[in-house]
């Protein structure tokens, strides 16, 4: 067995044993394979990570998130990475605190159809951009007859190849999305949390890609999502989360939450009065920052009560409830 202490920024600690090390998932994965091992990881892991370990083929357990803490508490240890790789390892030793995750974890299930679906989009966006590209280089049409010019004969362009690819993807979308969304809406390991204008699609991707579980105190979190100043200047934060709180914040808006309109108000009176330089872009802009930093913390804040997702009960468990 390797206890795999887990990180969003820094390498991963792992313990097989024998030997602490400090690896990536790749090395984890080949070791794996080579000494039909299994991981370790805490219940509260990215699905990130659990998701790639198991499309190579490794068995993840999991074991009570609360079980480094508690051994730290009890024997006076210092908190390290190493230190609670250790202690995972020591504690997987009994096997009856560990469950096993596999494909069957409806999160698991749901995080594989979202980012096929999201590369999928990305493909067909990008098809797009490219047909955009070659219409404003050479021309919109489908016709085969030359045009002369001073130089060369140009025929104008084919496009329905772009426009054939574009469908292709669009139809794969939406077959994926129906997936997601018919299986988001069987019964659900997603705690939900009351913010209205927060659909069940939108506060899964939040919970999959920035789930607050997987954070210790609120400065990493808005660091992680890009709404500090310091990741910002930095460039190192998940442009995904951003995105998704960008949305969130917009569907305030949209939906005409009272509360937040009424902040969205506020603010952008403020950034106006003391940045008169600025356009009305720009302050609208600015203020939707401020209102999804403002949701980051509020959702932050439940993390920190509730377990957002439960990997590790299988859809089995929840059908025998």
């Amino acid at each position: 067995m390797i206890a795999i202490d887990w990180s969003y920024v820094k390498q991963l600690a792992t313990y097989d044993g024998t030997k602490a090390r400090i690896e990536i998932k790749e090395e984890i994965v080949k070791r794996v394979h080579k000494y039909d091992n299994d991981v370790v990881v805490e219940q509260e892991c990215p699905l990130s990570l659990i998701h790639y370990f198991l499309m190579n083929n490794v068995n993840v357990y999991a074991i009570d998130n609360k079980t480094c803490h508690n051994s730290h508490l009890a024997n006076g240890t210092v908190k390290t990475d190493i230190n609670d790789a250790i202690i995972l390892w020591q504690s997987s030793n009994n096997k009856s605190n560990l469950k096993q995750i596999t494909f069957e974890n409806k999160p698991i299930k749901l995080y594989d159809l979202y980012h096929q679906y999201n590369r999928f989009m990305k493909a067909r966006v990008a098809i797009s951009n490219m047909k955009l590209s070659h219409e404003r280089c050479f021309g919109i049409g489908e016709s085969k007859t030359s045009v002369k010019s001073i130089y060369i004969v140009h025929p104008m362009p084919d496009l329905s190849y772009y426009d054939d690819s574009i469908n292709l993807f669009l139809s794969k979308e939406n077959e994926l999305r129906k997936l997601f969304d018919k299986l988001l809406n069987t019964k659900s390991h997603l705690k939900n949390i009351n913010i209205k204008g927060l659909g069940k699609r939108l506060w899964f991707r939040i919970a999959i890609i920035a789930n607050p579980n997987n954070f210790k105190c609120l400065s990493s979190y808005l660091r992680y999502c890009g709404l500090t100043d310091i990741s910002l200047e930095s460039h190192k934060f998940n442009r995904h989360a951003k995105q998704l709180y960008r949305l969130l914040a917009e569907s305030m808006l949209r939906i005409n939450n009272k509360e937040y309109r009424a902040l969205y108000d506020k603010i952008k009176f403020d950034i106006s009065k003391k940045h008169e330089d600025y356009t009305k872009g720009h302050i609208h802009n600015a203020t939707l920052n401020r209102i999804a930093t403002l949701l980051a913390k509020r959702i932050f804040e439940y993390g920190k009560n509730n377990t957002i997702l439960n990997i590790t009960e299988t859809e089995q468990a929840m059908r025998n409830k």
